[in-house]
């Protein structure tokens, strides 16, 4: 995005992530030359004959991103390119990528896969030891393959296997849920350390309630209604604090829908309403109160 702005300046809609995206992969390829394979693509709608020279494009254009982007913003920059799973079919295209990123910067460089790209095509170990030998200084796993999704069982053994193979720090990831699951976990893969996805969402105090567990052994706190409305509210100002006056709302929105989904038995009223809000101090008066409604039994 930094080398597509400071390229095109004014150019596309800057909200619109995908859309410059696009344009700088195609822009980025026909810098390398690859237009004849491009224009061959467009010639028979064949996307694969397109995907080459798209991801060695994106190979390159990581490496100058790599640079000059924080790396929340060069993580947004590979996802969104749409070629992240597919890149498992292509090890050695992942270790030219891995190398670039890993050469053209001073900081750490992590690294978070999948199995593979199905259950029928699983090389995380060979991909592991790629990136342990390209520099990535920490990896972490989803014990799920990319045509998975999230359906299915986390196959926790492959995980192992993984952490096996490699000398780096392994992060294990994958419906790890509460206290307990990290615990088995850690204690059956080996791995260093585990990854909180989708069950923090709505439950910000979660990773405190693991670390409590597996440092002193003791249960969860309990938490009532109103305290878990005062960790939503110090969520939220944090929230725009980091993202400031034109995003943080806005993306405090989801994380709202997600604490109440979790957290009430009738939220969506509350959420629809949240929505409309229009500014900081206007959300942070709306969560001040929705502490209340516990009283009316809504809490779940």
């Amino acid at each position: 995005l930094y080398l597509y702005d400071a390229l095109h300046p004014g150019l596309g809609d800057g909200d619109d992530l995908h859309a410059r995206i696009a344009s700088l992969s195609f822009l980025t390829a026909a810098h390398l030359g690859a237009t004849p394979a491009l224009d061959a693509a467009a010639a028979d709608g064949s996307a694969s004959a397109a995907a080459a020279p798209l991801a060695a494009a994106e190979a390159a254009l990581l490496a100058v991103a790599a640079r000059r982007a924080p790396a929340d913003k060069l993580r947004c920059l590979a996802e969104a390119s749409g070629h992240v799973s597919a890149l498992l079919r292509d090890e050695a295209l992942v270790a030219a990528i891995l190398e670039a990123v890993c050469s053209a910067v001073t900081i750490p460089v992590t690294l978070k896969i999948r199995l593979g790209w199905s259950p029928q095509e699983q090389n995380a170990e060979t991909i592991a030891q790629i990136a342990q030998a390209a520099g990535i200084r920490a990896l972490t796993v989803h014990g799920r393959t990319r045509a998975c999704r999230f359906q299915g069982d986390v196959d926790y053994d492959a995980i192992a296997r993984v952490k096996a193979k490699v000398t780096i720090p392994v992060i294990g990831n994958g419906d790890i849920t509460n206290a307990q699951q990290a615990s088995l976990v850690l204690r059956n893969t080996g791995v260093d350390a585990v990854m909180l996805g989708r069950a923090v969402q709505g439950r910000p105090w979660l990773p405190a309630d693991i670390d409590r567990f597996l440092t002193t052994g003791l249960p969860p706190l309990e938490r009532s209604f109103e305290s878990k409305c005062r960790a939503l509210e110090r969520h939220v100002t944090a929230l725009h604090h980091y993202y400031g006056p034109e995003q943080g709302f806005r993306i405090a929105r989801k994380h709202v829908g997600w604490f109440l989904l979790a957290n009430t038995h009738d939220g969506e009223p509350y959420r629809k309403a949240f929505n409309l809000i229009q500014s900081d101090d206007q959300q942070l008066a709306f969560l001040g109160q929705l502490w209340h409604r516990d009283a009316a039994g809504e809490a779940a």
